[in-house]
């Protein structure tokens, strides 16, 4: 699944922009890390399903 959002932020100062930012980085890591190690388990798990029945 794939979702965009489009849009322009207008800030008062550099202050609230900057932060806006570097919460809208830590979320995108998050993001990020979540997929990347729900990729890895999904792959153990495949792996196990295809090798576990040769070994019977």
């Amino acid at each position: 699944m794939f979702v965009s959002v489009q849009f322009k932020l207008d800030f008062e100062n550099k202050q609230n922009r900057e932060r806006v930012l570097s919460l809208m980085r830590v979320q995108s890591s998050a993001i990020r890390f979540i997929y990347h190690r729900i990729r890895e388990y999904l792959w153990q798990v495949l792996k196990s399903a295809l090798v576990l029945p040769l070994l019977d």
